[in-house]
């Protein structure tokens, strides 16, 4: 089905978007100082929590680590709302499309990716249901 995103949900998921991307850009900033300050895959705890509690003692006075920090904050407290957001502005649309399908039988969804799935795309995560 397609469908084109209005002007208010498509520039407030292409804003959390770029977020995300500056996210990115200080996670390798952080990754670089982790390592510098001795924090690697041998390094780090096996519990979580531990390991948490230990990157935050070790880069507790990184700029970096703070920013990226409020970073995935905000992303994760919002993404989910934008998104919700944007397509509720749709739904007048989309809902009746969906309903036909429904009514017609069994239906497909394609994925359309630009490369290969994450290594945590299965786990629960982004705070939501089922990951």
């Amino acid at each position: 089905m397609d469908y084109s995103l209005k002007q208010t949900g498509r520039a407030a998921m292409e804003f959390a978007g770029d977020f995300g991307g500056i996210g990115a850009r200080v996670r390798a900033q952080v990754g670089a100082e982790m390592a510098a300050r001795g924090l690697t895959e041998k390094t780090l705890a096996a519990d979580l929590d531990e390991r948490l509690a230990q990157v935050d003692r070790t880069l507790g006075d990184s700029t970096a680590y703070a920013a990226f920090a409020m970073l995935t904050e905000w992303s994760g407290r919002n993404h989910g709302r934008i998104a919700q957001s944007a397509f509720d502005e749709l739904r007048p649309d989309l809902q009746p499309k969906l309903e036909s399908l429904q009514q017609q039988g069994p239906a497909t969804i394609e994925r359309r990716l630009r490369g290969p799935l994450p290594h945590y795309f299965n786990h629960w995560i982004h705070r939501t249901t089922g990951g």
